[in-house]
């Protein structure tokens, strides 16, 4: 479900988590495999609904590894 590809419905929160996703957790212009992932973040888009939680929970998990993707 989670690696499902949907079609993006709500491109707010879209745009947010991804430019959330590329500043907090992987710079996507130095490691282009985390393209693959956007689809993902679409998921939590479509199933949470809420940028912000996401973000917050992004921003807990990414802080644990360091900044050695950004």
């Amino acid at each position: 479900m989670i690696e499902e590809r949907n079609v993006i419905e709500d491109v707010k929160c879209h745009n947010d988590v991804v430019k959330a996703f590329d500043s907090i957790c992987v710079d996507v212009n130095k490691f282009d495999y985390a393209l693959k992932y956007m689809n993902v973040l679409n998921n939590f888009c479509m199933n949470v609904g809420d940028s912000k939680k996401i973000i917050d929970v992004m921003r807990m998990t990414c802080s644990t590894i360091g900044k050695q993707y950004l």
